[in-house]
Formats: structure tokens, sequence, C-alpha cells
């Protein structure tokens, strides 16, 4: 029997907190602006760019640069001052149900996967490859760089990449395209291993790093009488009502087990040190339900916040 359990979306609110240090004690500044630092010279240019590359220039300077001593450290020209402008960006992204396409070959050599259909793909789109569709699923993902034939190239793969077949077998292989603000499962079966995912994109500078978290606004319900079950056991199986999730990428943490969600926060992705490059984190969202689950439309809100270490 397959019983109806409609769940729009899972909403993804993206609350981003971001902490600025304040540099140079001899800034000028008014009611309204802040010249951190200023330098009198012959030209530049922040905005110099091509396709690969961005330059941040300043001609006529002399004796700029770093040097210290015992007790001081001087930052001499304008553009030192670059290091210190501090930023962190944030971004989440779910998949697109109607990108799904099958795959037929992953390679982590050539960082490619060859595709049914390319139509739904460019250069500049996300995805998430997924082996064996379903709780044990395995998922990589990485930024499409190339498009050629039925082969889609990305600048680097991350999550399950070590343990993915070069050849899938089950049937049940997918390739997503990570576009979307919400997060949808669909129609609910209580026979099939229902999954959905989302991507969170960091970059930040901050000396000691970052995290990004997660918590929610109460269980995936219809009301406040009625709802699915969170995981308990780190383990969503099937055949009893569970709902939770699993993260996977370098920068993950909380890896390992079927997480519930929860009104508290956890973190899911973090780094040490401050770095330019983007760094992201899968999340595979699990439901599983049984006859005695109420039929209906379910939602919930689930917030993400990215935090800064500076």
């Amino acid at each position: 029997m397959v019983k109806r359990l409609v769940i729009p979306f899972v909403a993804l609110y993206i609350l981003i907190g971001c902490f600025f240090v304040a540099f140079g004690a001899f800034a000028m500044t008014s009611t309204n602006y802040t010249v951190s630092w200023d330098s009198i010279n012959s030209g530049g240019s922040d905005t110099g760019t091509s396709t690969n590359y961005q330059l941040r220039d300043t001609l006529g300077e002399l004796g700029s640069g770093y040097s210290s001593s015992s007790n001081y450290v001087l930052s001499a020209g304008y553009r030192t001052g670059d290091k210190s402008d501090n930023f962190i960006t944030f971004d989440i992204s779910g998949h697109n149900s109607t990108s799904k396409v099958a795959y037929s070959a992953f390679s982590s050599s050539t960082n490619s996967v060859t595709v049914a259909s390319t139509a739904s793909y460019s250069a500049g789109d996300y995805i998430v490859a997924v082996e064996n569709l379903g709780f044990s699923e395995k998922v990589s993902f990485g930024k499409v760089i190339d498009v050629t034939g039925l082969v889609l190239t990305v600048d680097a793969w991350d999550g399950s990449t070590s343990t993915m077949s070069a050849t899938p077998a089950g049937g049940n292989d997918f390739v997503y395209k990570l576009s979307t603000n919400t997060v949808a499962f669909g129609t609910l079966s209580q026979s099939i291993e229902n999954t959905a995912t989302s991507m969170t994109k960091v970059r930040s500078n901050a000396a000691n790093g970052y995290a990004v978290y997660v918590n929610d606004d109460g269980h995936l319900r219809i009301d406040a009488a009625n709802y699915i079950d969170d995981v308990a056991d780190g383990s969503v199986t099937l055949g009893q009502e569970e709902y939770g999730w699993k993260v996977f990428g370098t920068q993950a943490t909380s890896t390992g087990f079927d997480y519930p969600f929860s009104t508290s926060t956890r973190a899911i992705q973090e780094a040490a040190n401050g770095t330019s490059a983007e760094e992201r984190v899968v999340m595979v969202y699990k439901a599983s339900i049984t006859s005695g689950t109420v039929g209906g439309t379910y939602g919930q809100t689930v917030y993400f916040t990215a935090t800064a270490n500076y």
C-alpha cells in the first residue's frame, strides 16, 4: 500500500552572522562614512578582471609592505590594507527535482560524470551525483566547469568520492542540479527510502575560520499534534516513522550518523583557518513513514547560520 504524504518543501532560511573588526585607529570618519586608510598615488583599479582572474592594483607607491619591531607593526601602502578586509559569504541551495537525470559513469580522476542528458545543465551549475538513491546513498558534489557531449566536468568532487563506483550498477543513480531555495520530498511512500539534498557554500578569510549551524522551528508537521518523529538512534530506517539528516564533505562536521533537526543549533560545517576558496557541504534529508503516519501536507522551516571567527 502506498500512503500519500505530501511534503511541499522544507524552507531554507539563511541567517548570516558577519563580524567585522575595525582597523586603523587613525581612520577618517564622519556621520555616514569611514575612510579606513588613504594613499596619494598615480593610479590603479579595484575592478580589473578577466574570465578567470581579478586584479586590484595601485600605481606609484614607494616603500609599501609590512615591517615590524619588537613592539610595533607597520602596514605601509594602500594595498596592505586589503589583507585587513574581513569577509564571509554564505549561500545555500536545494536540489531541483526537475533536473533529475540518470548517470552511467563517474570519475574521480577527471572530476566528471556521464549523464543521460545535459539539457538541464550548463557551466556554473552546482550538481550532486547520488549513487544508490536511498538512506545509504553515496553523494559527490561540485561546480560544473565544462559540458561536452553527455559529460559534465566539475571543478572538484567532494563528499563520498572515494567510495563512488566508476560504473554504478543499482539502476537508481542520479544527478541533480542544486539551484532552489526549498527542499521537496514530494509524495512519500512507506515502501521507499525518501531523500532530498541541499548544499551550503562558504567563503571567509576569518583568521580563526568559521562555522555553519542548523536548527529548526519545530517538528516536520501538519500541526502540533501530527508530526513525523525525529530520528533517535542515529539511523533513519525504512519501516519506522523517522526523519533526520546527514552531512557530507571535507569541511563537514557532525558526520557519521543521521541526526534529528532541533530548535537547538548543531554545527554542520567548520573551518579552523581563513581561506578565500569556496568550501561546500551537502546535507541529505531522510524521511520514513509507516501505515500509522497521518496523511496530509507536512512542513518545517530549517535555519542555517554562518558565523566567522575573527
